[in-house]
């Protein structure tokens, strides 16, 4: 994909990313 498409995805993973972090937190 373009760059702007590669930027999007890789702001979704980090987001997921920090999701599963807070998660692991709050056990």
């Amino acid at each position: 994909g373009t760059i702007v498409d590669r930027i999007d995805y890789n702001i979704q993973n980090v987001a997921a990313t920090v999701d599963e972090g807070l998660k692991q937190l709050q056990k």
